[in-house]
């Protein structure tokens, strides 16, 4: 059951996870560019 996963974690968890992968997408963005720039 899906509500039995959601339970098992708690909202600090998923903020955390949030925040993590807001992090990885700003460091993706920031690689993308600099490999634009060297390739530019």
């Amino acid at each position: 059951m899906p509500d039995d996963g959601h339970d098992r974690f708690p909202p600090r968890a998923h903020g955390l996870d949030r925040a993590v992968l807001c992090a990885a997408g700003l460091s993706l963005v920031l690689a993308i560019l600099g490999v634009i720039f060297l390739y530019t």
